[in-house]
């Protein structure tokens, strides 16, 4: 019989104390069972989370909250097994003289932590910063060519970095080891990277990103991939209105697409392209019939190690939609029937696979391989008999 599963929830909470020794501790961890029963437990947390979440080797959590003025953001390392906070933002905490906002950020297999900052506080720019493995100083790399305001950064398996930003199409490379960069920027066909997207690395070391087309008046783009070792991009989906993006544990992409109306709500469709494949395979199925809420908005989405597709999606509430591995039906879960959340912001597992995790606060629901035995087709369902 399958055990129960937990849904971790750290709710919006206001921060007013950034350091690393003055952090409020109020708002609930809660677990959730598939009998929809929940227990309170101590976590830190702070208004909004903005980023995608990111694991170290041992699942510790990494991510960047909104603070509560909107002007400016802290970066929290959450250690799993001592349930502590640890503001991470260092020399990068905002003052009344300076405002530091994390754009995007990324940790590479060194512990080396590489994020695109927002800074200023009237007249604004952005760059590059770094906080090495183990450091309590954030540096700045100013060695980006052409003075690139950064915006979204990403590291691929060997380590090598990339930064992209403004000017919009710029993007470059700097190889693991080396001094200088590498012009890897989109053609002139593109206006550069879409806002609410960044760049994607999978673990062979290709690169991925979702550019919007110039002198295109439409929200549609190309998904465009830039292989190993490669400096030129080439689209593998082209000219489709993409919402959301994320990799497999084996680079297969899985995509959200939804046209934008200005009148109506259209709904969503999910594509699964898969690793050396440039072709989009439909995983819509009853997407948009699965619930009265299903197809209306559907925002992020992840897969986890055994090949379930979860998305988010509701209008009025809040739903994860799963797909098991292998099905064809959709599953519709409401999942604030007893907690009130606006719609999450990042969906994404850790690095086993088996942990999914959400935000606009932070959940994270257990899905971990000894509740499913050793058929990984076994499925782990909710229980909607509340």
């Amino acid at each position: 019989m399958l055990k129960s599963i937990q849904l971790s929830c750290l709710v919006a909470l206001i921060v007013t104390s950034f350091s690393s020794s003055a952090l409020i501790w109020a708002s609930p961890l809660v677990q959730y069972s598939q009998q929809y029963q929940w227990k309170q437990v101590p976590v830190n947390v702070a208004a909004q989370v903005t980023s995608p979440i990111v694991f170290d080797n041992n699942n510790n959590i990494f991510y960047v909250s909104l603070d509560p003025g909107g002007n400016s953001s802290s970066m929290e390392e959450y250690n799993l097994s001592t349930q502590t906070g640890t503001d991470i933002s260092y020399n990068l905490t905002s003052s009344q003289t300076m405002y530091y906002q994390f754009l995007n950020f990324v940790r590479d297999q060194q512990g080396d932590i590489y994020a695109a900052v927002q800074y200023g506080f009237v007249n604004q720019s952005s760059g590059l910063f770094e906080l090495p493995a183990g450091a309590t100083q954030w540096n700045s790399i100013n060695t980006v060519p052409n003075g690139l305001q950064a915006s979204f950064v990403a590291v691929d398996s060997n380590n090598n970095l990339f930064v992209a930003g403004f000017p919009l199409n710029e993007i470059y490379e700097r190889p693991n080891g080396a001094a200088s960069w590498t012009d890897v920027s989109l053609s002139n066909n593109y206006n550069g990277l879409q806002t609410n997207q960044g760049l994607y690395a999978d673990t062979e070391g290709n690169l991925y990103a979702v550019a919007t087309l110039a002198n295109s008046d439409t929200q549609n783009a190309d998904l465009l991939e830039l292989s190993a070792g490669q400096t030129q991009w080439v689209a593998i989906a082209k000219n489709i209105p993409i919402v959301a993006l994320t990799l497999d544990k084996n680079n297969n992409i899985f995509v959200t697409v939804q046209p934008f109306s200005p009148s109506t709500l259209v709904p969503a469709n999910v594509y699964e392209i898969m690793n050396g494949s440039h072709q989009l395979k439909d995983l819509t199925f009853n997407l948009n019939t699965a619930d009265s809420e299903a197809g209306v908005v559907v925002g992020p989405l992840a897969v986890d190690a055994y090949g379930d597709v979860f998305v988010e999606g509701g209008l009025s509430d809040n739903y994860f939609f799963e797909l098991p591995a292998g099905s064809q039906t959709w599953i519709a879960t409401d999942y604030t029937q007893s907690l009130t959340s606006s719609h999450i912001t990042t969906l994404n597992t850790d690095n086993s696979g088996t942990i999914l995790y959400a935000a606009s606060g932070l959940y994270s629901k257990d899905i971990d391989n000894n509740k499913r035995g050793n058929n990984n087709t076994a499925r782990l369902m909710p229980n909607n008999n509340k």
